[in-house]
C-alpha cells in the first residue's frame, strides 16, 4: 500500500549511496553508482542537524534518482486519467514522501559502517544494471542491483532490484492495489500521501 515498501526497502539498502531515455555506458554507470555512494556519505556526514540533513539530501536525491520517472511509472495507467493539477500535486507529494523516507532510514547512518562491492555492470535495453554487494555491520550481505539510465548527459537511478525483486514494480503493484480499493480515485491517493508527509 502506497510507496512504503519501495521507499523503505530501497533506502534501508541505500547506505552508500522510470523512463529510460538512452542506455548508459556500463563503465560510466558503475562509476556513477560508486560516486553516488561517496556523495551520500558526504551529504549525511556533513549535516549539523536533522533539518540540515534533510536540506542536504533533497538536491542529492533530485540529482541521483529519477524521481519523476519512478513516480509516473508507479502510478501506471492512472497517470493518464489524472488532471494536470493532480499530476503536479502527486509529483510534489511523491518527492516529499521519498525525502521523508530517506531521512528516516538514514537517521542512524554512520560513515564507514557500510562496505559496498560494485561488480560487473550488464547493459540491457532499458538501461545498465549495476550489481553490488552491500555489507552492514551485524547484517548479512545483501545483493542489490541498481538500474542506471541516461537522459542527455546525466545519469540517474531508475530502479533498485533487491534480492531479485524490482522495487519500482513492487511500488506500482502497491499503488494499483490502493487505487483498486478506492475506486480509482486520484484524490484518495493524494489525501493518503498528504497524511504520510504530515500535511
Amino acid at each position: 500500500m502506497l510507496p512504503r515498501r519501495l521507499i523503505l526497502a530501497t533506502l534501508t539498502l541505500l547506505p552508500l549511496v522510470a523512463h529510460a531515455q538512452t542506455t548508459a555506458d556500463p563503465a560510466k554507470a558503475a562509476t556513477f553508482v560508486r560516486q553516488a555512494g561517496v556523495d551520500l556519505a558526504t551529504v549525511v556526514g556533513g549535516a549539523s542537524s536533522p533539518s540540515d540533513r534533510q536540506a542536504r539530501l533533497e538536491p542529492y536525491l533530485q540529482r541521483v534518482v529519477d524521481e519523476d520517472g519512478v513516480a509516473r511509472f508507479a502510478l501506471g495507467r492512472y497517470w493518464q486519467v489524472a488532471t494536470p493539477d493532480q499530476r503536479k500535486e502527486y509529483l510534489r507529494l511523491f518527492h516529499l514522501v521519498l525525502l521523508k523516507g530517506v531521512v528516516n532510514r538514514l537517521g542512524d547512518y554512520q560513515s564507514g559502517s557500510v562496505k559496498v562491492t560494485v561488480n560487473t555492470p550488464v547493459e540491457k535495453p532499458d538501461g545498465v544494471y549495476v550489481p553490488t554487494i552491500v555489507e552492514r555491520a551485524g547484517n548479512k550481505p545483501v545483493s542489490i542491483t541498481w538500474l542506471v539510465t541516461e537522459n542527455g548527459t546525466s545519469m540517474q537511478i531508475a530502479d533498485v532490484v533487491a534480492e531479485g525483486m524490482s522495487l519500482r514494480m513492487t511500488q506500482r503493484s502497491d499503488y494499483a492495489s490502493f487505487m483498486a480499493h478506492n475506486g480509482g480515485n486520484i484524490e484518495a491517493l493524494l489525501t493518503a500521501l498528504r497524511k504520510q508527509v504530515g500535511e
